[in-house]
């Protein structure tokens, strides 16, 4: 390659970063709109009121970890449903105990 196709290439790819960059930096900041993470650009009284925020750039290990959080909590809130699933089990295998294999157990208090 000559000099001027390397250099011809280095300004694409120069380019190709930038736009690069550009994207994830935009995709960053509608994350940091979806999560609510703004600066304030002074220390005065009610800032957020009056319009002295700015989104934060959040990097992309704090957006993960938000994921993280997010997909965790949604199994924990999840965990309800599980709960009334295994009582459901239970009060079906205690008929089952009482009807096919024990009859003469006393009935339980519900």
């Amino acid at each position: 390659m000559t000099k001027e196709e390397l250099q011809k290439q280095i300004g694409e790819l120069t380019e190709k970063v930038s736009q690069l960059n550009e994207g994830s930096e935009r995709i960053r900041k509608e994350f940091a709109k979806t999560f609510n993470w703004f600066t304030k650009k002074d220390y005065g009284f009610n800032n957020y009121s009056n319009g002295n925020t700015e989104l934060r750039n959040p990097s992309w290990e704090e957006i993960f970890v938000e994921v993280g959080k997010l997909l965790a909590a949604q199994t924990f809130y999840d965990l309800e449903g599980n709960v009334s699933e295994l009582e459901c089990r239970i009060d079906t295998l205690e008929k089952n105990i009482r009807n096919e294999i024990h009859p003469n157990l006393p009935p339980t208090r519900e």
